[in-house]
């Protein structure tokens, strides 16, 4: 799956699981991808060039990413 299927269709499966793309963002040269998992849970990977999404395994990455969901849930709010 290219970056402009997922940007155009929303979701990406990844090991048979549906993603629902919320939104993609780049912080430090890296590209960040923030997903509804099936079961409703949030979550977060790191998205490679090739299109594979990576684990995020820092504290300060999550940290990142929260605060991404915080500043776009706003904008959603209002």
């Amino acid at each position: 799956m290219s970056m402009d299927e997922i940007l155009l269709d929303g979701v990406i499966e990844v090991n048979g699981e549906k993603l629902h793309v919320l939104f993609i963002f780049e912080n430090n040269n890296k590209r960040y991808i923030v997903y509804v998992l099936e079961n409703g849970d949030i979550s977060a990977s790191i998205l490679s060039d090739d299109v594979t999404l990576l684990p995020i395994t820092t504290d300060e990455e999550w940290d990142m990413v929260d605060a991404e969901l915080e500043k776009r849930d706003d904008l959603w709010t209002k």
